[in-house]
């Protein structure tokens, strides 16, 4: 089975991430099915899983089922992703809640989430895109203040932002993600999300975590 990613994650996550799809191989090897990964951008990426010419989709926010009903949650949790407020500089949080907020297509949920957790009297208005170079581009410019991004994309913050970036850590909200199957394979999703579950509790690998280490262990970051 070939299932997408989102290319700025997969192709430069951490070397320890391998035992994200370790975990996901040996569930589906457990069900007779074999396991690949094609990076793909964000909008090539979902609509291939939506026309079935990928399997579906890894690493998914739970909000993506709301804007693509016909795609298949797998309700095992893989993991749980911080996701911060990224700037080119340091900037006052008593006026965050007025300020150029950044995110992409399908975090629409985060404006509300932004509200409650700086306590601003309505949600965020953000400025939303569909490509990330694009938003990079406008928090370089300072046509933004900020951009709402997963931890996992700061390797790729890294490769193009040419000047330190400033991730903001009282901003952290906590995402957890999911597989998520194309509609033909939706007769999987619950056998899926047994074997994920058993797979995980075999190796004791906490599925709470950013990184999926086994219970006891600590990872140096």
């Amino acid at each position: 089975m070939v299932f997408t990613e989102y290319d700025f994650i997969g192709r430069l996550g951490a070397p320890e991430d391998q035992l994200w799809y370790d975990n996901i191989q040996e569930a589906l090897k457990r069900l007779g099915h074999d396991f690949d990964v094609r990076f793909e951008p964000g909008k090539q990426a979902i609509h291939h899983a939506l026309s079935g010419q990928s399997d579906g989709l890894l690493f998914q926010s739970p909000m993506l089922k709301e804007l693509f009903p016909s795609l298949v949650r797998v309700e095992f949790q893989l993991a749980v992703v911080p996701i911060y407020l990224y700037g080119m500089k340091e900037r006052e949080l008593d006026s965050i809640c007025e300020q150029r907020i950044g995110m992409l297509m399908g975090f629409d949920e985060f404006s509300v989430r932004l509200q409650e957790l700086f306590q601003c009297p309505k949600p965020v208005t953000p400025h939303y895109g569909h490509y990330m170079k694009k938003m990079l581009m406008m928090l370089k410019s300072e046509q933004l203040d900020w951009f709402l991004a997963p931890v996992v994309m700061e390797p790729f913050l890294n490769a193009h932002v040419d000047k330190q970036f400033y991730r903001l850590g009282a901003s952290e909200i906590k995402l957890p993600v999911y597989m998520y199957l194309s509609e033909q394979n939706q007769a999987l999703a619950e056998p899926l999300s047994e074997a994920l579950a058993e797979v995980y509790r075999e190796k004791g690998v906490d599925n709470t975590s950013y990184r999926p280490v086994r219970l006891g262990e600590s990872l140096q970051r």
